[in-house]
């Protein structure tokens, strides 16, 4: 009986500990593939002398985008001299933004 009510306990604590880590290492994945995508995007603009509009022309200059993770990501806006990207955890639902203008990731929306 001691044991179970222990199990019980364990549980307890343990269940929302192991919810808080999962969603910090999607939440890290995002981030992972908003810098990833950033380096691409610079490849993008030394190359063509133009940032990326969208994310298949990321891919075409090596970003790999992580398939496991469930996320959303997008272009949000490409300028002359600046640009933003959105990535958003499908699990989690946190959303970050990489503001090249701005000094990197944020969860502001960028400006």
């Amino acid at each position: 009986m001691s044991f179970l009510l222990f199990l019980f306990l364990l549980l307890g604590i343990g269940g929302p500990v192991f919810g808080e880590q999962r969603e910090r290492g999607q939440d890290g994945q995002v981030k992972s593939n908003l810098r990833n995508a950033a380096t691409a995007q610079e490849t993008h603009m030394t190359d063509n002398g133009a940032y990326a509009a969208t994310m298949v022309e990321l891919v075409a200059y090596g970003f790999m985008p992580d398939v496991d993770a469930r996320i959303d990501l997008s272009v949000v806006s490409a300028t002359d001299v600046g640009y933003c990207l959105m990535g958003t955890s499908l699990e989690g639902g946190s959303t970050f933004y990489y503001d090249s203008q701005g000094g990197g990731i944020t969860e502001t929306p960028c400006e």
